[in-house]
């Protein structure tokens, strides 16, 4: 029994430190990290990389940071954020092949904390066969705790990857017993997922006004524009004279209506065609919603004097 109770301790020992071994990341539960699905590739390859930080379970609101490469060893085919955490871009992250760098910078508005939130993805071709290493510089996370804190004991987990001879298979000649095979694409009929915009105020965005930010994701032919259009609560409902229409946008959007209070529609459209519509509410400014009380009072206030009189008149007559 003895025996037996000190094997199962050395086993769940030994699977723990594996797993420490097997994913670094855990090593490190407060941390940004570079992270592919596997280690070694072929020179032919097409890599997907995924940038992603892990908080420990603290509210963060800003990311930013630089990915560093060196640009005789990949170069970056396509930067990726429709899945990010961050939804207020100031700096999207955009590659530079010549300098070897990705810059990035968003904000995270209502916060994140988890385990792993992805930051963005991107796509890297191999030059040469050989080791080739990504890793981050710069990078600062901050905390969503109203002073701006920086996340502290944040770690920057690098990526290597062993890049190996794309082996070649020699392609049988079609004979008449082989039929061929023929590519099919089908028609990309799904629109982009539901996503949830959001309307806030910053001072450090266009003097502090209204803006509106938004991220869809489509997995066919992915997001290729977005635009917004606004309808004014209360006077919609008499009139469409004043609503907006449709305009191409880019998030952060600031909002034409800023004192009065709407519904701010935005609209995901993907490579097909395919759209999905989202709303948001703009609340009211302090001073317009005042003034609208008022007014109804004071028009409330008329008209009941208005039907008085006339009821008193042709009670008399």
């Amino acid at each position: 029994m003895i025996f037996t109770k000190r094997y199962i301790v050395v086993i769940c020992l030994f699977f723990i430190l594996s797993s420490f071994f097997i994913n670094p990341n855990l090593l490190y539960a407060q941390s940004v990290s570079l992270s592919a699905n596997k280690t070694s590739y072929a020179l032919s390859d097409s890599i997907l990389i995924t940038a992603s930080v892990q908080t420990k379970g603290q509210q963060i609101n800003t990311a930013e940071g630089q990915v560093n490469f060196s640009g005789n060893s990949l170069t970056v085919s396509d930067v990726r954020y429709g899945n990010s955490i961050i939804s207020l871009w100031v700096v999207k992250p955009t590659a530079d092949n010549s300098l070897g760098i990705i810059n990035f910078t968003g904000g995270i508005p209502g916060g994140f904390s988890g385990s792993s939130g992805t930051l963005f993805t991107f796509v890297i071709k191999p030059k040469k066969v050989g080791t080739i290493t990504m890793d981050l510089k710069d990078v600062h996370v901050l905390l969503n705790d109203g002073s701006g804190g920086e996340l502290q004991g944040l770690k920057m987990i690098p990526l290597t990857l062993n890049i190996t001879k794309t082996t070649t298979t020699p392609t049988p000649t079609p004979t008449e017993s082989t039929p061929k095979e023929e590519s099919v694409t089908l028609p990309d009929k799904i629109p982009p997922e539901s996503f949830v915009p959001m309307v806030s105020h910053n001072p450090s965005i266009a003097d502090d006004s209204y803006f509106v930010a938004f991220s869809a994701v489509d997995k066919d032919s992915g997001v290729a524009r977005y635009e917004v259009r606004e309808i004014p609560k209360i006077i919609s409902l008499l009139t469409d004279r004043f609503s907006t229409q449709w305009k191409e946008a880019v998030s952060p959007y600031v909002l034409s209506f800023q004192s009065w209070g709407s519904r701010v529609e935005v609209k995901a459209i993907d490579g097909a065609g395919n759209s999905t519509i989202s709303k948001a509410d703009k609340p009211f400014g302090t001073v317009p919603t005042v003034v609208f009380i008022l007014f109804l009072v004071l028009a409330s206030i008329i008209l009941t004097r208005i039907f008085t009189k006339r009821a008193s008149y042709m009670r008399r007559k």
